[in-house]
Protein backbone atom coordinates (compact mmCIF):
# COMPACT_ATOMS: atom_id res chain seq x y z
CA UNK A 1 0.00 0.00 0.00
CA UNK A 2 2.88 2.61 0.77
CA UNK A 3 4.47 1.70 -2.62
CA UNK A 4 1.08 2.75 -4.36
CA UNK A 5 0.86 6.46 -2.13
CA UNK A 6 4.42 6.98 -3.02
CA UNK A 7 3.68 6.34 -6.66
CA UNK A 8 1.52 8.31 -6.70
CA UNK A 9 3.66 11.21 -4.83
CA UNK A 10 5.95 10.80 -7.59
CA UNK A 11 3.96 11.67 -9.98
CA UNK A 12 2.43 14.59 -9.00
CA UNK A 13 4.49 18.09 -10.08
CA UNK A 14 6.16 19.18 -7.10
CA UNK A 15 7.41 23.01 -6.94
CA UNK A 16 10.88 22.65 -4.78
CA UNK A 17 11.06 26.21 -3.09
CA UNK A 18 14.30 28.34 -3.73
CA UNK A 19 16.84 29.12 -1.55
CA UNK A 20 16.87 32.99 -3.18
CA UNK A 21 13.35 33.40 -3.48
CA UNK A 22 12.83 32.94 0.18
CA UNK A 23 16.08 34.76 1.15
CA UNK A 24 14.39 37.84 -0.79
CA UNK A 25 10.80 37.07 0.69
CA UNK A 26 12.78 37.08 4.39
CA UNK A 27 14.08 40.45 2.72
CA UNK A 28 10.87 42.01 1.74
CA UNK A 29 9.47 41.11 5.42
CA UNK A 30 11.78 43.41 7.25
CA UNK A 31 11.89 46.17 4.70
CA UNK A 32 11.18 49.10 6.36
CA UNK A 33 8.45 50.22 4.66
CA UNK A 34 5.99 47.68 5.15
CA UNK A 35 7.43 47.50 8.33
CA UNK A 36 6.18 51.16 9.19
CA UNK A 37 2.95 50.84 7.84
CA UNK A 38 1.81 47.58 9.51
CA UNK A 39 3.42 49.72 12.48
CA UNK A 40 0.30 52.28 11.64
CA UNK A 41 -1.95 50.11 10.98
CA UNK A 42 -1.82 47.39 13.78
CA UNK A 43 0.59 49.20 16.39
CA UNK A 44 2.57 46.56 16.02
CA UNK A 45 5.95 45.20 13.83
CA UNK A 46 5.11 42.54 11.35
CA UNK A 47 5.62 39.19 12.26
CA UNK A 48 7.88 37.62 9.81
CA UNK A 49 8.11 33.98 11.26
CA UNK A 50 6.87 32.30 8.01
CA UNK A 51 8.97 34.07 5.84
CA UNK A 52 12.09 32.96 8.79
CA UNK A 53 10.57 29.49 8.13
CA UNK A 54 10.57 29.64 5.11
CA UNK A 55 14.26 30.15 4.91
CA UNK A 56 15.03 27.53 7.07
CA UNK A 57 13.30 24.98 4.87
CA UNK A 58 14.72 25.76 2.22
CA UNK A 59 18.55 25.59 3.47
CA UNK A 60 17.12 22.15 5.07
CA UNK A 61 16.98 21.10 1.30
CA UNK A 62 20.41 21.59 0.55
CA UNK A 63 22.10 18.59 0.26
CA UNK A 64 19.01 16.44 -0.11
CA UNK A 65 18.29 13.95 -3.29
CA UNK A 66 15.48 14.67 -5.39
CA UNK A 67 13.41 12.29 -3.78
CA UNK A 68 14.42 13.23 -0.67
CA UNK A 69 13.25 17.54 -1.06
CA UNK A 70 10.32 15.90 -3.38
CA UNK A 71 9.10 14.10 0.04
CA UNK A 72 9.90 16.79 2.30
CA UNK A 73 8.27 19.59 -0.05
CA UNK A 74 5.31 17.16 0.33
CA UNK A 75 5.08 16.13 3.38
CA UNK A 76 5.27 19.83 4.58
CA UNK A 77 2.57 20.72 2.15
CA UNK A 78 0.34 18.35 3.40
CA UNK A 79 0.86 19.72 6.91
CA UNK A 80 0.81 23.24 5.81
CA UNK A 81 -2.91 22.40 4.80
CA UNK A 82 -3.77 20.47 7.33
CA UNK A 83 -3.11 23.08 9.95
CA UNK A 84 -5.20 25.47 7.53
CA UNK A 85 -8.31 22.99 7.82
CA UNK A 86 -7.88 23.18 11.33
CA UNK A 87 -8.04 26.86 11.60
CA UNK A 88 -11.64 28.45 12.49
CA UNK A 89 -13.96 29.16 9.48
CA UNK A 90 -14.46 32.24 8.17
CA UNK A 91 -18.18 31.37 8.74
CA UNK A 92 -17.96 32.07 12.44
CA UNK A 93 -17.12 35.52 12.09
CA UNK A 94 -21.09 36.24 12.02
CA UNK A 95 -21.49 34.63 15.39
CA UNK A 96 -20.74 35.11 18.63
CA UNK A 97 -19.35 32.29 20.95
CA UNK A 98 -21.02 32.44 24.53
CA UNK A 99 -19.66 30.25 27.32
CA UNK A 100 -16.73 28.21 27.08
CA UNK A 101 -13.77 28.75 24.50
CA UNK A 102 -13.06 25.41 24.59
CA UNK A 103 -14.46 22.65 21.84
CA UNK A 104 -16.95 21.01 24.39
CA UNK A 105 -20.54 21.17 23.71
CA UNK A 106 -21.96 23.61 26.63
CA UNK A 107 -21.09 26.93 24.80
CA UNK A 108 -24.06 28.89 22.84
CA UNK A 109 -23.92 30.23 19.60
CA UNK A 110 -25.62 33.47 19.10
CA UNK A 111 -25.98 35.29 15.99
CA UNK A 112 -25.29 38.82 16.41
CA UNK A 113 -27.53 40.95 14.21
CA UNK A 114 -30.28 39.79 11.92
CA UNK A 115 -30.81 43.58 10.56
CA UNK A 116 -29.29 47.08 10.85
CA UNK A 117 -30.26 48.78 13.83
CA UNK A 118 -33.43 51.20 13.87
CA UNK A 119 -31.33 54.63 13.86
CA UNK A 120 -29.09 53.45 10.77
CA UNK A 121 -28.03 55.22 9.09
CA UNK A 122 -27.77 58.20 11.54
CA UNK A 123 -30.05 61.30 10.60
CA UNK A 124 -28.31 64.68 9.79
CA UNK A 125 -28.27 66.70 12.39
CA UNK A 126 -29.20 70.93 11.37
CA UNK A 127 -27.56 72.86 13.36
CA UNK A 128 -29.59 75.87 14.94
CA UNK A 129 -29.31 79.28 13.11
CA UNK A 130 -27.87 81.89 15.28
CA UNK A 131 -29.91 84.83 15.84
Amino acid sequence: MEKTSEHEHASVDVQIPSLWTALDNLQLCYTVIPQIKHFYRYGTLRNCAGAREEVSFAFSLKGKTEEEKRRMVLERSESKFDNKIKQRSSSTVWTVCIGSSSASSNHIDKQLRTEPPADFPPKPSIPEAAT
